[in-house]
């Protein structure tokens, strides 16, 4: 009786090829969703980050080392920063074709040079409802809030790790 290997693998190499094209679909289907998205998605994020800033400011207003500033950065950025120094500051940036948010961290030397920084990149997704998330090294930011607060938290504790 003849083995029925090569019908195996050929089955095995069937399903293969129709598992990528559904992925390569879910794929395509997603970039489409952020492309349509993500201006909108960046214009929240900014705002909650704007809110918590200004949260910031008033809790503070006496004690200016604490305070937090934030600074739009045209078109698709905006920085953060302790306004007395040293501190650290946070720069953050919409990247085209608006599939991720970069950031980068910078503390501040006595000599106006940056004494070390840090950055990341947080990869904007799409839930199973069509809603726009981020996501970096497999841990989800799923509202504005808990980003917001990834990203203030450090600048105000002037650590970045």
């Amino acid at each position: 009786m003849a083995s029925d290997w090569i019908s195996e693998l050929a089955e095995t190499a069937k399903q293969h090829d129709k598992q990528h094209l559904t992925r390569e679909h879910r794929r395509a289907q997603e970039a489409q969703v952020i492309a349509v998205n993500s201006q909108r998605f960046w214009e929240g994020l900014l705002a909650t980050v704007e809110h918590d800033v200004l949260r910031f400011q008033r809790e503070f207003a006496q004690d200016t080392k604490r305070s937090l500033a934030l600074e739009k950065i045209a078109p698709n950025g905006f920085r953060v920063f302790r306004p007395v120094f040293p501190g650290v500051s946070l720069n953050v940036q919409l990247q085209p074709p608006s599939e991720a948010i970069e950031f980068k961290y910078h503390t501040g030397a006595a000599n106006g040079h940056a004494k070390s920084d840090w950055s990341g990149t947080l990869a904007i997704r799409v839930d199973t409802k069509g809603e726009l998330y981020l996501n970096q090294y497999g841990r989800d930011f799923m509202t504005f809030d808990e980003i917001s607060r990834m990203f203030l938290e450090r600048v105000f504790k002037g650590a970045f790790r």
